[in-house]
């Protein structure tokens, strides 16, 4: 058999459960005759689906515009920080030429820096533009090439995201091969005591 507190569960339920019957059933009571004398208008569901998609394309179209905002922002705050990191390096890189290390190897690095810079530029710039097309669509009554375009942009999107990975990976490398040559330069000079 049930315990008190198993029972008091099951009659706290049942009862929440009668009041939520009664109050839909005098709901539909009092809808019910409006209906009928034609004071509420009930839309056709032909009616309501235009509306609806009108408003989900509003929305998506807002939502396409405000990531369009942000990759821009983002795009341009990135392509400041990049150029920043490889003027530093090629300041660095002189430094270091400067004092007589070898430093191909660190301008090969930044070389193939400023080719992944170019490669990232490129994927974000057909990553947005892909955007923008979905954008000129008009939502639902492209048949198909809204959601394509949108697709499109979403694997752009994880081949700039790749891309971003890929420079940041060789700024890592890039900042081991300059603790080195310090070391090297750290090594090379005589200590005055």
């Amino acid at each position: 058999m049930y315990t008190i507190i198993e029972r008091n569960k099951y009659l706290n339920n049942y009862i929440t459960m009668k009041k939520i019957t009664n109050t839909l059933f005098v709901l539909a009571l009092i809808s019910a005759p409006l209906t009928a004398l034609g004071q509420v208008p009930s839309p056709s569901p032909a009616q309501s689906a235009p509306i609806k998609n009108a408003v989900a394309c509003e929305k998506i179209t807002e939502k396409v515009t405000a990531r369009i905002l942000k990759l821009s922002e983002f795009g341009a705050s990135h392509e400041s920080r990049s150029s920043k990191v490889l003027a530093k390096l090629t300041e660095i890189s002189a430094k270091l030429k400067a004092r007589g290390i070898d430093v191909t190897s660190l301008e090969a690095q930044i070389t193939a820096l400023q080719d992944k810079k170019i490669k990232l530029d490129a994927s974000k710039q057909s990553m947005l533009a892909k955007l923008e097309e979905s954008k000129q669509l008009t939502c639902g009554a492209s048949s198909g090439q809204f959601k394509l375009k949108i697709a499109e942009a979403r694997t752009l999107q994880k081949t700039v995201v790749i891309n971003a990975k890929d420079f940041h990976d060789t700024t890592k490398s890039i900042r081991d091969t300059i603790k080195s040559l310090r070391a090297q330069v750290a090594s090379s000079t005589p200590k005055t005591v």
